[in-house]
């Protein structure tokens, strides 16, 4: 074999040693990387938002940080897992919130991000909305799910939906309202303003789960139905509440 031939070939095995050691950093793991081997972590670059909306998840198939090690030893990409990570948190709106990530005794510096909504929610306490056919017409079913409130005297929201399809029954609530509790309606063509509210100032609801359901004429699927300008209340504090969409 030639000098040529030789160095070609040497060439093409320094390449493919130099490709094998690229595409194993990228896909480590991190379960070959020791604790006393890290200098520091860092957030890989695109794995954060600087805003996130409400109630959004990471994906955290594309959050990564990068392991920079001692003694000029490179660095390693790892996958960031759920228990790595503190301070995400996206159930209440923030102009700025902190969160790091823990690798192996190491933490990246803050992470500073938003959390937006149209309305400002400081509370983790949502309603919940579904339906079920009854009598010809659509029962929509509202709850409530009480996060970090303990109990609500009163709530306000208003239902928008298609009135080519649905109309409010004249006796909407049948019977769903909790003993000692009142209701007024303000009905509109394609909405109704509802407020439910403890008459006595006793008897709140406390529990998640039902809070009272409403019945309407038509039944028809695929169509929306949608709760807005939702205010919950406690003894103390009035509290806004995320938008809540329901397809049929």
């Amino acid at each position: 074999m030639d000098s040529a031939s030789g160095g070609g070939g040497m060439k093409k095995l320094v390449l493919l040693i130099l490709i094998t050691v690229l595409l194993f950093a990228v896909s480590c793991t991190g379960k070959d990387i020791l604790e006393d081997e890290i200098a520091y972590i860092e957030i890989r670059t695109g794995s954060l938002k600087a805003s996130y909306l409400l109630d959004e998840k990471l994906n955290l198939a594309e959050v990564y940080i990068v392991v920079k090690l001692k003694g000029n030893k490179g660095e390693r990409v790892v996958n960031v897992t759920k228990d790595m990570i503190v301070g995400f948190d996206t159930s209440t709106t923030a102009a700025a919130r902190e969160m790091y990530i823990t690798y192996k005794g190491k933490t990246t510096t803050p992470w500073i991000y938003s959390v937006v909504n149209k309305y400002e929610i400081t509370t983790a306490a949502r309603l919940t909305l579904s339906n079920v056919a009854n009598e010809g017409g659509t029962r929509l079913i509202i709850g409530f799910d009480k996060g970090d409130i303990e109990r609500i005297y009163a709530v306000k929201f208003e239902v928008q939906f298609e009135p080519s399809v649905f109309r409010l029954r004249d006796h909407p609530f049948s019977g769903s309202m909790s003993s000692g509790w009142a209701n007024e309606l303000d009905k509109h063509s394609g909405s109704v303003t509802v407020l439910y509210y403890a008459e006595t100032g006793g008897s709140p609801i406390e529990s998640s789960g039902r809070l009272l359901s409403l019945d309407f004429t038509g039944a028809e699927t695929g169509k929306t139905f949608k709760l807005s300008a939702i205010v919950i209340a406690d003894r103390e504090n009035e509290y806004s509440l995320p938008d809540v969409t329901l397809k049929t």
